[in-house]
């Protein structure tokens, strides 16, 4: 039952929620950066902003149709590792009608850097906290004011497109590290302060590092997630070759993210299935008072293991869940079916399945008790169950007459498992065929002549074998085949 997903089936309650809708909230919080933007650079940056926009909708058109959708988070890591220089020097602000002739000066990022260095008196170059905060400092579109960023992160909360975990872990981490350094050495060390108003932190905390795709699934995976991110970000920043690392530390946890995803999900997802798997047992086999989930047994028929459910009630035994699977037309079709102790199906559950949906889907409701297909109440050990296309009584589900074999089968297997099964004795109906026929022989001959499964059930007992004689060959009756649901009213001999 491990790693299976239980997909419940259509209609679905909407939340009203779309991968559209929610990424129009995110351009609507990148208002306030940009107005900033255009306020600090003028026309430069107008013309930026709409050639990129231009730019990429055009390459993202063209990849789309003629090649492959990419992401495209790493050109900016490949623009800071291709020219550094060129990508960490930055138009003054307060240039409004200046584009081609603006003059440039060196980032917040930049004078730290240099401190970082050893030069003494760069520190002292930084503009105020104030200056920062409102982003009035060279610095790249769109991420020089905090103020604006951290409305658009209030905005996002607000809508609940993203929570908290991700941007507050970062800044925090990023707050308490750089503190630290600068504690250490103030002289070399820029504040905590200087480090979250300056650079692409705000920008990549509150809008690159939460990312649907790329980030974390849990709470405790985004805190993790963001921890890292914020100490990556401010040791690239203090020691690596570069003056920011906001994009690099993105990149590396994306690539962590598999990894938190699963060790973290590990736990969760175990009970979910467990509980999955313990509802699902209720309906098939329902009535006991043990707990089937918690020891079941498995058995081997040509290869192939199934785990067998027991369920008992005040100690008796009153059937028993079956797991089995067959190929269906997209792939496994893992059913879980529910015998009574003469072997009558009571229910069945639809585990998980690769089917079409509408089609091959309806599977789940199709065989039930009502259904066009109905099969509770059979015994597959009586007549194996095969749909009407191919001979049988069984109706297949419409349009989809693979998906039914495939379900059937399943059926039947889980049946020849049930049947097979030996502990303490066997299963409830090898059990109570095996003694009834070993205190009548009678009963042993009539049982033995009249079922398809003579040779798994009554040839269990030594009244069966003498009452079957020459039709049932007690030395074949432990063959694999010859307990099969589909064996034929004919001597197990020929069934080797």
């Amino acid at each position: 039952m491990a790693n299976k997903l239980i997909v419940s089936l259509s209609p679905h309650v909407h939340s009203g929620d779309s991968i559209q809708k929610n990424m129009y909230g995110v351009l609507i919080a990148l208002i306030p950066a940009l107005l900033v933007s255009f306020y600090m650079f003028g026309l430069g940056a107008v013309v930026v902003t709409l050639t990129s926009v231009a730019a990429c909708v055009f390459f993202e058109w063209a990849i789309t149709k003629f090649i492959l959708k990419r992401e495209r988070s790493t050109i900016c890591i490949f623009l800071l590792i291709s020219f550094p220089v060129q990508m960490t020097s930055w138009p003054l602000v307060q240039q409004w009608g200046s584009y081609t002739d603006a003059e440039t000066g060196a980032t917040p990022l930049a004078l730290m850097k240099m401190a970082v260095k050893g030069d003494a008196n760069a520190l002292g170059q930084l503009p105020d906290t104030l200056s920062l905060f409102l982003g009035n400092n060279p610095g790249s579109l769109g991420e020089v004011s905090a103020l604006a960023l951290l409305l658009g992160l209030g905005y996002m909360l607000w809508k609940k497109i993203i929570s908290w975990h991700i941007p507050v872990s970062i800044l925090v981490t990023v707050f308490v590290f750089a503190g630290l350094m600068h504690l250490v050495d103030p002289v070399a060390y820029a504040s905590p302060l200087a480090h979250l108003f300056t650079g692409g932190l705000m920008l990549g905390a509150i809008f690159m590092a939460t990312d649907y795709v790329t980030s974390p699934m849990t709470h405790k995976g985004m805190i993790i997630y963001g921890v890292a991110i914020g100490f990556l970000t401010v040791v690239i920043r203090l020691f690596g070759a570069y003056p920011e690392g906001m994009s690099f530390a993105i990149f590396i946890m994306n690539a962590f993210t598999p990894l938190i995803n699963n060790e973290l999900t590990k736990e969760p997802i175990a009970q979910a299935n467990a509980k999955a798997l313990s509802d699902a047992i209720a309906i098939v086999v329902p009535g006991f008072d043990n707990n089937p989930a918690e020891a079941p047994e498995t058995i081997e028929l040509e290869g192939v293991t199934y785990k067998i459910y027991k369920a008992t009630k005040g100690g008796e035994f009153i059937g028993a869940a079956v797991e089995s699977s067959a190929n269906g037309f997209g792939g496994a079709l893992n059913v879980l079916v529910g015998f009574d102790k003469e072997g009558n199906i009571i229910d069945y559950s639809l585990l998980s399945h690769a089917e079409t949906p509408g089609l091959g889907s309806k599977a789940a409701d199709w065989f039930k008790k009502g259904g066009k297909g109905d099969i509770t109440g059979m015994n597959p050990g009586q007549k194996a169950l095969v749909v009407n296309k191919d001979g049988g009584q069984i109706d297949a589900i419409t349009a989809s007459t693979i998906t039914t074999r495939a379900f059937l089968k399943a059926v039947n297997n889980a049946y020849a498992a049930y049947s097979g099964q030996n502990v303490d004795g066997s299963s409830g109906a090898t059990q109570q065929v095996s003694e009834t026929a070993a205190d009548d022989p009678k009963a042993a001959k009539a049982q033995c002549e009249g079922t398809q499964d003579c040779c798994g059930q009554a040839c269990d007992s030594a009244a069966c074998k003498a009452a079957c004689g020459g039709k049932c060959d007690p030395a074949n009756c432990d063959k694999a085949d010859c307990k099969k649901a589909e064996c034929p009213k004919q001597d197990c001999k020929n069934k080797k």
